[in-house]
């Protein structure tokens, strides 16, 4: 693993989640994903996004 999300990991995340009964497949890697590899994960909260547009400010939740 280089630390690059290519088309690769993205692969090899698919295989594993498709493996696991218990895991939605999405290609990406969630709590559920992680814990199945043996690692420990807290699941952090929901962060606020913000999107900053000229003369504009919103935020969306």
């Amino acid at each position: 693993m280089d630390g690059i999300y290519g088309p690769l990991i993205q692969n090899a995340v698919i295989t594993r989640q498709q493996n696991i009964r218990e895991l939605e497949v999405t290609g990406y890697v969630d709590p559920d994903t992680w814990m199945s590899l043996g690692f420990q994960c807290e699941v952090r909260p929901k962060l606020a996004q913000y999107i900053v547009r000229p003369g504009i400010l919103s935020m969306k939740l």
